[in-house]
């Protein structure tokens, strides 16, 4: 029997970076995973999509420079799944390879397998039986199956399957919404994929603003990609979705709706629970010894969210005092064209709430940079505190939207105002001017708008 200061269930961005995070803490630890390194960001989900994501953009790049007098383009192109694919593969096999380095490099011992956890918090993984103090859950979830008539006779994709494929497909039905939904729709809508996301509720979208949503609606529409929203089930066969006021064929249907925690692992241990396990201020669940963060516990369920709640619930083993997780300052990301990145309040959310708002808005039509680039598609937005100016929220729709919120977000982590944000000093010709522009604005005070 081995045994370990804290032994980690789940391999993902937030059990590798509690386990290193721990070690680095001096504690000995371990790390059990029964599919690969990384978890399902690293092998099924967010890396992946964002290899296939960029062999898109790349495909309405080569549109652009044609249109801008660069070559020619002949229609439809010729698209080279597999060698696409392969490239996902060495991606996703260098990191995976690399975060497994880092663990071991870090004295992280790793067992593979499936785990079960017994009543006393002894873990067996096959013929070992690991012994610990404290415990972390990092199991993530499985994708949950719709009620829809037929849906257990059909061969249906899930993010687990979905990087697999080894032929475009010429139809693609993704059932679900939300950004996971709309991400999966862009890698394969520009290659020339026919998409069609079908939702229950009255929007795909999901709570992005309305400003935004108008943006992406319309890049779907020039990328091969539709919704239908409010679907009523009627039933579902190998070849199409059958709804009561419309019938939708595919080659294939790909499951991205809501996840089911993956819980079974600590059945024996009776946690307090509802769907989720139910934690408190610093993930604890209602055993003092057992930890839970991620997919299990409901809530934001990214991997920007494990990857602060990881290293948080590991200075709190630790004995450390670190400043708590802040929600409100990690960012949501839609990788669309363009991109489309947000934190904390919109102008809705903010009003219901009873807040007394400015918002202030740039659009990117005015902005140097974009208009040489040819992406003036876009706008920033400033939500602040009318009274104080302090920063509550953000849109960000832009090329690169995900790396250019960080200005945002360190004001937001730092209880900056848009003050800061006014007198900050930004790349002349560069698209983050759009944020001193907006800040600007909200006193009248804007130069280029």
């Amino acid at each position: 029997m081995d045994s370990f200061d804290v032994v980690v269930i789940g391999a993902g961005p937030g059990g590798y970076s509690a386990a290193i995070r721990l070690a680095q803490y001096g504690k000995k630890v371990a790390i059990v995973e029964k599919g690969n390194i990384g978890g399902t960001c690293l092998n099924t989900g967010c890396i992946p999509t964002k290899v296939m994501i960029e062999h898109s953009h790349l495909v309405n790049q080569i549109k652009k420079a044609n249109q801008l007098g660069i070559g020619s383009v002949e229609e439809p192109l010729k698209i080279d799944f597999a060698k696409l694919m392969k490239r996902k593969e060495q991606v996703v096999q260098q990191l995976t390879l690399g975060v497994e380095s880092i663990l071991k490099k870090n004295k992280v011992k790793i067992f593979k397998g499936e785990a079960s956890v017994n009543p006393d918090l002894t873990v067996k993984v096959g013929s070992e039986i690991l012994q610990t103090k404290d415990l972390l859950l990092a199991t993530g979830g499985t994708p949950k199956i719709p009620d829809i008539p037929g849906i257990e006779d059909v061969p249906f994709l899930t993010h687990k399957n979905f990087f697999e494929l080894k032929e475009l497909p010429r139809k693609l039905v993704i059932i679900g919404q939300g950004i996971h939904a709309v991400n999966l729709a862009f890698t394969l809508g520009p290659l020339g994929t026919e998409v069609t996301i079908v939702s229950e509720q009255s929007s795909v979208l999901g709570n992005i603003d309305d400003d935004a949503a108008k943006i992406v609606k319309h890049s779907m529409e020039s990328n091969n990609i539709r919704m239908v929203t409010k679907a009523n089930w009627k039933k579902i066969t190998n070849t199409e979705l059958v709804l009561m006021d419309e019938t939708i064929p595919f080659d294939h249907v790909l499951l991205a709706g809501q996840n089911n925690p993956n819980t079974d692992v600590v059945r024996s241990l009776n946690l307090e629970r509802e769907l989720f396990l139910k934690v408190n201020e610093n993930y604890q669940t209602s055993h003092p010894h057992v930890y839970a963060i991620g997919d299990v516990i409901g809530g934001s369920t990214s991997a920007g969210s494990a990857l602060q709640e990881g290293p948080y619930v590991a200075a709190k083993i630790a004995g450390e005092i670190v400043p708590s997780v802040q929600y409100d300052a990690i960012a949501g990301t839609m990788y669309s064209s363009p991109e489309v990145a947000f934190f904390g309040l919109n102008e809705k959310s903010a009003k219901e709430g009873g807040r007394e708002i400015n918002v202030a808005k740039s659009l990117l039509s005015g902005n140097g940079k974009a208009l040489a680039i040819g992406e003036t598609e876009g706008y920033i937005k400033l939500i602040s505190d009318k009274e104080y100016g302090e920063l509550l929220g953000g849109v960000v729709v832009a090329p690169n939207a995900t790396d250019l919120i960080s200005s945002l977000l360190t004001v937001k982590r730092s209880e900056g105002t848009l003050y800061e944000l006014a007198h900050m000093s930004f790349p002349h010709p560069s698209i983050s001017e759009a944020f001193w522009e907006a800040a600007n604005s909200n006193w009248n005070q804007a130069i280029h708008m």
